[in-house]
């Protein structure tokens, strides 16, 4: 079992970098239609052809500006050890803010993480409502491994 501490965040943007768009993502029908910028995923390791191995973590950015504090950041751990079955089997969620300094801080985690900030992070739909990240990556509409984005997959 894993479990990702602050510090596991500290360089993810040294980590390899996939571009998963521009503009307002397609990736799920509603997500942050209001933001737009260009949005980049990280991975600190690759998965293997079924999965990700636990230990693994994703971080996804959307960059409306070059200012960091303005980004909207999210993560998933692979924790692995029956964690989330009800969800993204063995994922942890995460919100992250940016600092001045462009030093990530954990702002949420766990199964569905709340935001201290309403309207700051998540994917508002459109009735209005919070969609958690259960809702989209722990359904049978989720991609492999709970993944959503075509360029993060595991790839046969």
């Amino acid at each position: 079992m894993f479990i990702a501490l602050q510090r596991d965040f500290d360089d993810f943007r040294s980590w390899e970098q996939v571009r998963l768009g521009d503009g307002v993502s397609a990736e799920v029908a509603g997500e942050n239609d209001n933001v737009t910028g260009p949005r980049v995923g990280f991975r600190r390791q690759r998965p293997t052809k079924t999965g990700y191995p636990v230990g693994s973590i994703l971080v996804k950015t959307i960059e409306p500006s070059d200012d960091a504090t303005q980004w909207l950041v999210f993560a998933m751990a692979k924790r692995g050890g029956g964690f989330n079955p009800a969800g993204a089997i063995g994922w942890e969620f995460f919100t992250i803010f940016m600092t001045s300094g462009g030093q990530p801080v954990v702002r949420s985690r766990g199964e569905n993480p709340s935001d201290a900030t309403p309207g700051a992070h998540g994917y508002p739909a459109g009735d209005g409502t919070m969609p958690t990240c259960n809702r989209c990556h722990g359904t049978n509409a989720a991609a492999t491994d709970g993944i959503l984005s075509p360029a993060l997959l595991p790839t046969p």
